[in-house]
Formats: structure tokens, sequence, C-alpha cells
């Protein structure tokens, strides 16, 4: 509690008289004729209600097993360079998210490049990108400034984060934009696999300016002990200019040396801008995981629901206090090293410093 007291004061100290701004997702930029330089520092204290004073590593809550602790997330920097042609794309990330969610090889290279990419247009509607990049660019794996929740859903959590490859973007004039890519991913399950999946992505433009669909497939075959298939669609609807949706179903199955992983996920997200400085989120998720490849027993089923605040205090700092409640049939947490449940809550409280 002292630790999270400590947080709260680090931020009333640098938030000090100023007002609330009028925008709660724009991450400032700094902008030197075609080079655009970004960059946040993501702290948080976490606090596992389950288990408060154990130490036991607990990877199902979606993100670190530290606790009762001020951490420091990501220290993050960005450098775009683009103009007509070419588009130069190089990110950073320093701390235990980029530990985390690296899945390669433990270099220090490995741990701090989250994605560096080079892009060429020969026209309006043609991309061709070299390099690493995220495996979807979508509502979680935008950066936390902009990110309405700390946590993330069983589904993203599992699947390939981030692929290293080749990349074909095409955008129609009626704005319908598809993706084909040849990419090596890095998985959660398996880490970084040396073979080369497809992968191919589609996303509608905004019909009535109210509904979006994406559509994502990975495909990789190499024999009946080795193969990745991976389904997502994504429905968003924005019913007003505060209430906005997000309907996501994905389906996975997958073989690594003829261990087999199937699971299913259906999650629903809610968006509710109370202010325009504050926003109100809720996650509900059905995670169902098959085999043992995620979870260690058969046949689990998990439900959550997370509830979060996201508040703009200053032009440059974020708040976001979030609890988490995660639902499973079997006992697959750990309150001990010996003690299981099937029930686990946290709360988070992550601050953002933007520039």
């Amino acid at each position: 509690m002292k630790n999270l007291l400590g947080l709260v004061l680090i931020l009333v100290v640098n938030v000090g008289k100023a007002q609330l701004d009028s925008s709660i997702n724009v991450l400032p930029k700094q902008s030197f004729k075609n080079l655009t330089v970004s960059g946040y520092l993501d702290f948080y204290y976490r606090y596992d209600f389950s288990s408060p004073s154990s130490k036991v590593p607990d990877v199902y809550i979606n993100y670190t097993d530290i606790k009762n602790n001020i951490v420091l997330g990501l220290a993050n920097l960005a450098f775009k360079y683009e103009n007509k042609k070419v588009e130069g794309f190089l990110e950073f990330g320093f701390g235990r998210k980029a530990d985390d969610f690296s899945y390669e090889e433990n270099t220090f290279t490995s741990r701090i490049l989250k994605r560096a990419y080079f892009s060429y247009m020969p026209n309006e509607r043609f991309k061709i990108s070299i390099g690493k990049k995220y495996t979807i660019e979508n509502y979680e794996s935008v950066d936390v400034p902009d990110n309405n929740f700390y946590s993330y859903t069983y589904s993203f959590y599992i699947t390939p984060n981030f692929n290293s490859g080749l990349f074909l973007n095409y955008k129609s004039k009626t704005d319908h934009s598809f993706e084909l890519a040849l990419t090596q991913p890095y998985n959660y399950l398996y880490g970084n696999s040396d073979d080369r999946y497809l992968s191919f992505q589609y996303i509608s433009p905004d019909f009535a300016q109210k509904t979006n669909v994406s559509l994502i497939f990975f495909y990789y075959n190499k024999n009946a002990a080795n193969f990745f298939y991976l389904a997502e669609l994504i429905l968003t609807q924005r019913f007003n200019s505060k209430l906005q949706m997000i309907l996501d179903v994905s389906y996975s199955n997958t073989k690594n040396n003829g261990v087999q992983n199937l699971w299913q996920d259906l999650a629903l997200f809610l968006n509710y801008q109370l202010r325009p400085k504050c926003s109100i989120n809720w996650r509900s998720e059905l995670f169902n995981s098959v085999n043992k490849g995620f979870f260690p027993v058969e046949n689990t089923l998990v439900n959550t629901h997370t509830i979060s605040a996201k508040f703009k205090l200053h032009k440059n700092i974020y708040l976001t206090p979030e609890l988490k409640f995660d639902f499973a049939n079997n006992k697959i947490y750990k309150k001990t090293e010996t003690a299981f449940t099937g029930f686990d809550s946290n709360f988070f409280l992550s601050t953002y410093f933007v520039f």
C-alpha cells in the first residue's frame, strides 16, 4: 500500500494545478521536417487480491508477475521518417513489458527492439514493407496512452504479437485495405520460429461512418506434427459520439512437434466517453483452451471481466485505474507453491508520461 501511495504522490507532484486537456487520445510528437520523434514513460502498480503476499509467478493474468511495487512498464522511444515514396520506422522499448513480450532469444537487442521496418510506396495504392511489425495493428496493440486497458485478452497474449518479414499492402479507391505477408512470427507458446508463415489481413472502410470489419488469417503447415492456423474477426460499431463497441472472435489450431494447442476466444469491449477527458471501459472475454498448450489442465474455460477508467490529467499525463476478475472452471491460478484456485482478481493503477 505504501508503494501505491508513492505512485499517487509522484502523479500529483507532476500534475500540479494543471487543468484537464481537450483530447484524451493524442500522443504528442516532435517533428523535424520529415522526421517524427515520440515516446512515453509507463509506470504501474499492481495488487493481487487472491494472493497479495505470494511471489509465485502467475502468468495467466496476461501481464506480469510483479506485485505490490511501482514498476517501469515501458520506456518507449520511436522515430518515424516519411515522404511521398518511403517510410522508415524504428521503435525501442525498455522495461518489464519489453522483456515479457519480445518472445525472442534473451539478447539485449531482441528485448529492446519493438519494431523496425522500411516501406516503399510506388503509388498511393500500394505499399511494400520489410522488417519487424505488429502482427495486428488494432485496439490492443496500440501504445498505452491510446489504449483503454492496461492488461490484455488471453487471445492477444497467446497469439504472435510481432512478425518479421515481407509485407504487401493495397488500398482500393473505396478504402478497402488488404495485406499479404510472408513472415517469421514470435509466439508466446513456442517462442521464435525459424519457419515462415503466410498471413492475410483485410480492413473495411467505415460503413456509414459507424461500422468497421477486420479479418485476419494465419497459415503455416510444415507437416502433420507442425502447423499453425489462426482466424480472427473484429467488428467495430460506433453507436454515437460517446459509445463504441468492439466484438472480437478468434480461433486457433496449432501443433508444435506433435503437441497440439486448440483454442477459441470471444471478447467484447465497450467504451463510453464520459467527458472529453475521461472514458469508462468494460471488457468481457470467454477463452476456451482445449489442450494443455497454454494452461496446465485440458478443457479449461476462462471467463474474465475487466473495468477501467482513463483520465487525461494534463497535456502529457494519463492515469488508468483497472480492476480485472478471472473465473476458470479448473484451478489454474497459483496462490502458493502448492495451492491453486479457479479465481483471480487484480487491481492496476498505471500512469503515463508522454513526450
